[in-house]
């Protein structure tokens, strides 16, 4: 009788403290609304949406999108529903059958033939989505990512040589120069890309551009946590939601009708007060020069030892 007794005013006073709390919830999530009345549940479409077009201010989609066929689509080559949903990150074409891209893109990624097998390249669809005749899906032969020196731990570039060349038309692909000199602060660059609309958001089907500028060296050094030689940054402080973001690493950011950076990192996407960083294409051009894809590739060091060595036959 005791021990009945006991549990009955246990379970009173548990029911009373679960009573309590979810009054407590309920009033509080009323008071929430009646402060923040522009707030919306994460389930609700309709508003959501309306947030997400307020949210893209710092990008939009020319009527001739002329940048877009420098654009290629770094993707797992197993989609999960339907074409083009495992983009995972952007490239350029700097030459038929060579994309330059991000270190990182790939780097998580690299482990041998099965990393070859496992990622494709997408060129000539400004819609991601949208597979058509002038689609072309490229697998992987060999890639080159830049390694460590003496003097820079990492550097996030990489080189993507494909297995077939892409056809170049010049009206859905293009091949993108390479910057042939230093990059000068305060000039007027594009970013393109299928990255997400703000931090955490939804990806694009077509691709998106945002106009930046690149700021000097030494406001670049001022974010020291984040900022090494082989960067540069650019924003544009006035409106600091023109941004890339996750998506867009390993595009790139043309100046001129030329690459002179890749999509790198950046402190969330269109954080106030940061810009967004990017790899220094000048600063690496003989490395990318040297891992570009060739015709015929002779090892002369291999030959002279062949022949050294039928000599001594």
């Amino acid at each position: 009788m005791f021990l009945f007794k006991f549990c009955s005013q246990k379970l009173c006073a548990v029911t009373v403290i679960v009573v309590m709390s979810i009054t407590s919830l309920v009033l509080c999530h009323e008071q929430l609304h009646k402060v923040y009345s522009d707030l919306h549940d994460h389930d609700d479409v309709v508003d959501r949406d309306k947030g997400y077009r307020f949210l893209i201010t710092g990008g939009y989609r020319p009527p001739d999108q002329n940048l877009t066929k420098y654009l290629v689509s770094i993707s797992h080559a197993n989609f999960r529903k339907f074409f083009g949903d495992a983009h995972f990150c952007g490239g350029a074409i700097i030459k038929s059958n060579t994309i330059l891209t991000a270190a990182h893109c790939i780097s998580k990624r690299l482990n041998g033939f099965q990393m070859m097998r496992s990622i494709i390249v997408i060129a000539g669809t400004p819609n991601r989505l949208r597979k058509t005749k002038d689609t072309q899906v490229m697998k992987v032969k060999r890639v080159a990512v830049y390694g460590a020196s003496k003097t820079e731990k990492s550097v996030d570039i990489a080189v993507i040589v494909l297995q077939r060349h892409i056809h170049i038309d010049n009206v859905t692909t293009g091949i993108l120069p390479l910057a042939d000199h230093p990059l000068r602060p305060g000039e007027k660059c594009t970013v393109i890309g299928w990255g997400r609309v703000f931090d955490h958001g939804p990806m694009p089907a077509v691709a998106l551009y945002v106009d930046l500028v690149i700021w000097p060296r030494r406001k670049c050094q001022s974010y020291k946590s984040f900022y090494a030689p082989s960067l540069i940054c650019a924003g544009v402080p006035e409106d600091p939601e023109r941004d890339s973001c996750a998506g867009d690493s390993g595009g790139p950011l043309i100046c001129s009708g030329q690459v002179v950076g890749v999509v790198s990192f950046g402190i969330g996407c269109g954080t106030p007060g940061y810009p967004g960083f990017y790899t220094n294409v000048y600063r690496y051009l003989n490395w990318i020069r040297a891992n570009l894809a060739h015709k015929l590739q002779i090892n002369y060091f291999l030959i002279a030892q062949m022949i050294f060595f039928v000599c001594l036959l």
